[in-house]
């Protein structure tokens, strides 16, 4: 493989993991968004008996919102360590460590799902009980 290729499929590497991490951002987005618009609409409606179940579904988004955003934060830092494999040309390198932040973090990145599942259906328990 030229030089030139291996640059290419280097940035091309890094253009998919910025790509990656635009839309776990916009999980990180969505769930702060969904505990922002609940505590100011809902908790404050909604009769004190249903006020323990929305606390539980805010906690659980704010879970997901964490796992979500430390696992963008190790692959932004992953993408640091791609750009200096750009200067030695190592695609062999490149592509393993997109893959090792991935086994590394994969549990609590399908933990961060299973999180934003179980607190988007106690919310919508509370609101449907109201």
């Amino acid at each position: 493989m030229s030089d030139d290729l291996k640059r290419e499929y280097i940035k091309e590497l890094l253009s998919v993991i910025d790509e990656d991490k635009k839309s776990v951002l916009l999980y990180v987005a969505f769930d702060l968004a969904v505990v922002s618009l609940t505590l100011s609409e809902k908790i404050f409606q909604s009769p004190a008996k249903n006020s323990p179940i929305v606390a539980l579904g805010l906690i659980l988004l704010l879970i997901s919102a964490a796992l979500f955003f430390t696992y963008y934060r190790k692959m932004h830092l992953a993408s640091f360590a791609m750009v200096d494999q750009i200067l030695t040309l190592d695609t062999t390198r490149a592509r393993q460590i997109p893959d090792e932040v991935w086994s590394k973090h994969k549990t609590g990145y399908i933990f961060g799902y299973v999180m934003r599942v179980l607190a988007l259906a106690v919310l919508l328990s509370a609101f449907l009980a109201v």
